[in-house]
């Protein structure tokens, strides 16, 4: 066994999805739920005193989505990725945990209220609508699996004057009515948007319900009854008016999850708050004075904005970082390593020789991360942003790093898995949005500054490794798309394409029935190891033979991210070293020798300049631990 030490490598952020804005006495307050850290808190933070004034973890929970207000004045809120369901009573403190997980579910999504006590959220993954009643203490299931082949209910918003609850449903968008007694009235969801993979609810007027079709950058108008589209309006741009002065902000549609986006139905004006940086807005509500809004921020920031005077006043409110999840491993030429944060990125560079690294913030969460030519590369998700950094230039002057490209507008692309730099060309493979099953090889040339956008390679596949050699271009893939599609294939494979000739040589699968084929590490003799799902497997790689195969682990199906689930990197001595599914082992080539080199679990591997091995600490997915001496 390795004798493991924990490293300086830290990310951390203020994450505060699940939010609600409330007046309890007169007093107003904002209740939010903090991301990470080993277990979400619950905060209660007084906009008037502009301090927290009431904070407690929740056992169990890492974070939410969902919070809101019951009809009775106490909060609840609903977790993630436990699917726990939260309270608090403000009258007397007092915070409880009313269920550890609802049944099938690992996410609770969102949360809304009607006025008889009644608080109502949706699930994923079992795409569930339930109802608990705060009186009767009485949890209710209105329905799973409401549309059989989904598997989010993102939102829910309950419409009082129709005593209508509605939920959207993804990765291919329904909006689906019900009726208590009833259940399912009908599915109004228009047949022109089922492309949408995310319908975020705004809210209701005049008998239609106003809605945010991100993709066609759209706010629609749908009537309840009939279905039918009622108005079609294009999103602004983020630099349009804030809102005009003298507006009667009661009038206004606004609220949680709405992008930053208010609407003014009475002569069709949509106004677009937006953040700091790349800060989110996650809230927008009518504040107590009657002529002012107040918003809260992903990363835990407010600010109000007064109609009548045109005065916005950001409050300063000490709101605490917590450690987040560790993404991503990388040593550059210079032995720096690399990392990033889970959600909503910050960067950690890390001095192997010192033990010491500084966080960095404004790219967001890279799902790859790759060096070539002096320069760093980040490869971001949502979206799939492409960035540069130069090491040489300090981070966050102008244009350090900059965007070089995104390919979500031109491709339905999401997450840059596999990023590698090979012949002064930065080869990525991508995995696509929510709901699309086909991925895409981008290939950006370094020096003319242009790329290509290629779906050749795979059917109904995503690339999650690459390796290259003397121009043949090796490439791991997944049958797993984005999340919520559907999976059409039944294999991950590994393909070679001569990138001189553009001409693909061969696809193959390495073992059949395993949907990740990953961890690709090319030999010097030439041969090609992997691992397709936890199965281990040596191709030769000038004609895609599979030589040999041996199960290592057991692979968990089940977990929350699906594409890559292996890594393999030769040692500074003879031996190579191997993570998946979870476990960390050592092989002897020649000898064909493994050795399970760590019983706790582990992710991630890197070694730096002195043969020093790093993983992430399973147990712990906020900690980067590295051996005490350097791996034989």
């Amino acid at each position: 066994m390795i004798e493991f030490e924990k490293t300086a490598i830290n990310v951390k952020k203020t994450m505060m999805q699940g939010v609600c804005y409330s007046v309890y006495k007169g007093e107003n307050r904002i209740y939010g739920v903090l991301a990470e850290g080993g277990c979400a808190t619950f905060i209660v933070v007084s906009l008037d005193r502009k301090k927290i004034i009431f904070s407690q973890d929740a056992p169990g929970a890492t974070g939410s989505w969902g919070v809101c207000e019951a009809s009775d004045g106490r909060i609840y809120f609903g977790s993630y990725v436990n699917g726990g369901l939260y309270r608090f009573d403000p009258r007397v403190e007092k915070f409880e945990t009313l269920f550890d997980n609802l049944p099938n579910a690992k996410f609770i999504f969102s949360l809304d209220a009607d006025n008889e006590n009644n608080i109502y959220g949706g699930t994923w993954p079992n795409c569930a609508v339930f109802k608990y009643n705060g009186i009767s203490e009485k949890l209710d299931f209105y329905d799973e699996k409401i549309i059989t082949t989904e598997d989010y209910v993102r939102l829910v918003l309950y419409n009082h004057d129709r005593k209508s609850l509605y939920a959207s449903i993804s990765a291919h968008s329904h909006v689906v009515e019900y009726k208590e007694g009833i259940g399912i009235v009908r599915d109004i969801f228009p047949m022109e948007y089922r492309k949408e993979s995310f319908v975020i609810i705004l809210g209701f007027y005049n008998n239609a319900i106003y809605a945010n079709m991100p993709q066609s950058h759209e706010i629609v108008a749908i009537d309840l009854d009939s279905g039918e589209v009622l108005k079609k309006l294009p999103c602004p741009a983020a630099n349009e008016e804030i809102l005009p002065m003298g507006i009667d902000v009661s009038r206004l549609i606004m609220g949680y999850r709405s992008g930053g986006y208010t609407i003014d139905p009475q002569n069709d004006r949509i106004y677009h708050f937006i953040g700091e940086d790349d800060d989110t807005i996650m809230g927008i509500w009518p504040y107590s004075d009657g002529e002012s809004v107040i918003t809260s921020s992903f990363g835990g920031c407010f600010f109000l904005y007064n109609t009548i005077t045109g005065k916005r006043t950001d409050f300063k409110i000490e709101i605490p970082r917590k450690s987040i999840e560790i993404r991503q491993l990388h040593m550059d030429r210079t032995g720096t390593i690399y990392s990033t944060g889970y959600l909503k990125g910050g960067h950690c560079i890390y001095d192997p020789e010192t033990d010491t690294g500084i966080q960095y913030d404004g790219v967001g969460q890279s799902e790859g991360i790759t060096s070539g030519d002096g320069k760093i590369y980040f490869g971001k998700y949502p979206g799939a942003y492409i960035y540069e950094f130069d090491p040489e230039k300090p981070w966050n002057m102008p244009g350090n790093p900059r965007e070089l490209f995104e390919l979500k507008t031109p491709a339905n692309q999401d997450r840059p898995f596999a990023i590698k730099v090979f012949d002064e060309k930065l080869y990525i493979g991508t995995i696509p949005n929510y709901g699309d099953i086909q991925g895409a090889l981008t290939v950006y040339d370094i020096k003319n500054k242009k790329h290509t956008i290629r779906k050749d390679f795979s059917d109904s596949r995503s690339i999650v490794s690459l390796e290259y050699k003397n121009g043949i271009l090796y490439g791991g893939t997944t049958v797993c798309g984005g999340l919520g599609s559907y999976t059409k294939q039944e294999s991950g494979t590994v393909f070679a394409l001569d990138t001189k000739n553009d001409r693909y040589i061969y696809e193959v699968e390495p073992v059949s029935g395993c949907k990740n084929a990953g961890g690709l590490c090319l030999t010097p003799e030439g041969k090609l190891l992997g691992c397709a799902d936890s199965t281990f497997f040596i191709m030769d790689s000038e004609t895609g033979n599979v030589e040999y195969t041996k199960k290592l682990a057991e692979f968990n199906r089940n977990k929350d991210y699906k594409w890559e689930v292996s890594f393999i990197k030769k040692g500074p001595g003879k031996l190579y070293y191997i993570v998946t599914a979870n476990t960390l082992f050592s092989l002897d080539l020649q000898e064909m020798v493994f050795d399970q080199l760590e019983e706790k679990q582990v992710n991630l591997l890197e070694f730096d300049k002195k043969g020093r091995l790093y993983c992430q600490y399973e147990d712990n997915v906020r900690e980067i631990i590295r051996s005490k001496k350097p791996v034989l």
